[in-house]
Parts: C-alpha cells; sequence; structure tokens
C-alpha cells in the first residue's frame, strides 16, 4: 500500500447529496449539492513533517 502526504488541511469540507432508494435501487441526486461549511477546530492530528511516500511490507 502507498500512503501520500501533500498538505492540509483541505480547504473546505466535502461536498454531500441526497441519497434515496427507489424500488431497489439507490438513488443520489448530483444535481443538488449540499456544501458545508469549515469546521471551527481541528478534529484529527495531521501528520508533521514533510511529505512522504511510505510502502508498507507485505506479509509472506
Amino acid at each position: 500500500m502507498v500512503g501520500e502526504y501533500y498538505a492540509g488541511p483541505a480547504p473546505r469540507n466535502l461536498d454531500r447529496f441526497i441519497v434515496s432508494v427507489s424500488g431497489g435501487k439507490l438513488i443520489i441526486d448530483t444535481g443538488s449539492v449540499i456544501e458545508s461549511p469549515r469546521a471551527d477546530g481541528m478534529s484529527v492530528k495531521y501528520p508533521q513533517g514533510l511529505s512522504c511516500i511510505t510502502i508498507a511490507e507485505t506479509e509472506e
């Protein structure tokens, strides 16, 4: 697995969409974007130091 950390935090939160189920199908209304405001505080600790790429060791 490869992970990359460029910088953060993101400039804004992810968009949301209205979701419903109709006739056993999941319907996502991408025509109605719901933007949420940026959080006041950071709720996670972001990685410190320079950006990096790490390859996890595999178990054999």
